[in-house]
């Protein structure tokens, strides 16, 4: 199948979701006690430039649920030696390869490094009367989408711009026009970004730039610095 897009899709100004589908293959011959030591988990798998790993329990972690209340829970872990901060959601995906209704969905989750953050994601009995619903050739599909969270993505936006700002600032000669031409790529190429941010404030310390960014972002409504 080709997907062909027409025009450019809508986005909310910071990256949209990275998927990874997990298969959890031969799913109902696991082990099904419930307990936190009867754990699967995935190969490891970048995202955002961090490294993750999905961590299936089939009967659920929790051993002190009656039978048929059990859920699958599932958790994804920070396998990273920096923190960050994310948005993400679990959907287990059904035979057709839609999404199914069982989806949790999180918002500003900081993984700190080793970090494991999960859900009961949906009750097993209702896996095992629906196996045809479910099971793709026997196995668990569950999709997982993850994107850096608003606040950490401004805040690694702003980061950047006060990088590029700092070095065109102190550059001079051939080296000025270099950074010159750099930053102004670089706000050009993020400019809804950088309108968001307060960091354009500071190129207001450069008048000749300022003009010509003014020029490259009007198209971009420029609020408080119009």
């Amino acid at each position: 199948m080709v997907t062909v897009h027409i025009g450019e899709p809508k986005s909310d100004g910071y990256p949209c979701y990275e998927s990874n589908e997990i298969h959890v293959h031969n799913f109902l011959d696991l082990p099904d006690a419930k307990s936190g030591d009867n754990v699967v988990e995935s190969p490891e798998f970048k995202c955002f430039g961090h490294t993750w790993r999905l961590e299936v329990y089939p009967a659920g972690d929790h051993d002190d649920v009656e039978d048929g209340d059990d859920f699958i829970s599932v958790y994804i872990r920070n396998l990273s030696d920096e923190k960050i901060t994310v948005d993400y959601r679990f959907i287990v995906m059904e035979t057709n390869g839609k999404e199914s209704s069982w989806i949790d969905d999180w918002e500003n989750v900081e993984f700190d490094i080793g970090c494991a953050w999960g859900t009961d994601l949906i009750r097993r009995v209702v896996l095992i009367d629906n196996q045809s619903h479910y099971l793709v050739n026997g196995a668990l599909v569950i999709k997982v989408q993850m994107r850096p969270s608003e606040e950490y993505y401004v805040k690694s936006l702003e980061l950047t711009v006060d990088n590029v700002i700092d070095e065109f600032m102190k550059a001079d000669g051939n080296n000025h026009n270099m950074a010159k031409a750099a930053a102004k790529k670089f706000i050009i190429e993020h400019k809804e970004e950088v309108v968001a941010s307060e960091s354009l404030n500071r190129l207001y310390e450069s008048k000749e730039l300022m003009i010509e960014v003014m020029q490259a972002l009007a198209s971009v409504n420029l609020g408080q610095w119009t």
